[in-house]
């Protein structure tokens, strides 16, 4: 690595303060369980350390990349958990497909019908993907926060299980991405 990438990497870790509010698209499953928060960390890949211990379930496992086997997120690859610090970025950002930090045949969540409010914590970095919003982060983890936004094609049976699952956070429908970010930059949801 050279001495230019060395101090590229170390200006953007210190331009990203501690911890970064921002929103994610994520999957859900039948029993109302959204992403990886409160999955078990991988007992054989690299990390940094155990996630935070307070509120377990509110945390993702530790980033790691299942490409080249190194702690995430790393500056020479896209790997780590993705948000966007910028709500209305995600209505430019495809929902059907893989998401932002999936790999193909790894992840069973291939939907992302949910937009989650998280805050990413640990080592962070910008995205690099030409395809990432500007506003980007990568991080070690993230915690899902106190609203989330479940698209309206969700059956109700799994928004329940969800309310349920999650009943510190405000759980609502939605329908066009663009319009409920329109409304959450506006102070209206």
């Amino acid at each position: 690595m050279t001495a230019a990438v060395d101090q590229d990497e170390f200006a953007a870790r210190a331009s990203l303060p501690d911890v970064v509010h921002g929103y994610r698209f994520d999957g859900i499953r039948p029993n109302g369980t959204i992403g990886f928060y409160g999955g078990p960390e991988a007992v054989a890949q690299p990390r940094i350390g155990d996630r935070p211990k307070e509120d377990r379930a509110r945390w993702t496992p530790a980033a790691f990349c299942v490409r080249h086997r190194h702690i995430a997120p790393d500056w020479d690859c896209w790997c780590g958990w993705h948000m966007v610090a910028d709500f209305t970025e995600l209505s430019g950002y495809k929902t059907e497909g893989l998401g932002f930090d999936v790999v193909r045949g790894r992840d069973d969540i291939t939907a992302r019908p949910v937009i989650a409010e998280v805050t990413a914590r640990g080592p962070k970095l910008p995205g690099v993907n030409l395809n990432d919003p500007p506003s980007t982060v990568r991080a070690t983890w993230l915690r899902l926060e106190g609203r989330i936004w479940i698209h309206e094609s969700v059956s109700r049976p799994i928004v329940r299980a969800a309310r349920r699952r999650y009943s510190y956070a405000r759980i609502e429908r939605y329908g066009s991405v663009a319009e409920l970010a329109t409304a959450v930059e506006a102070g209206e949801n």
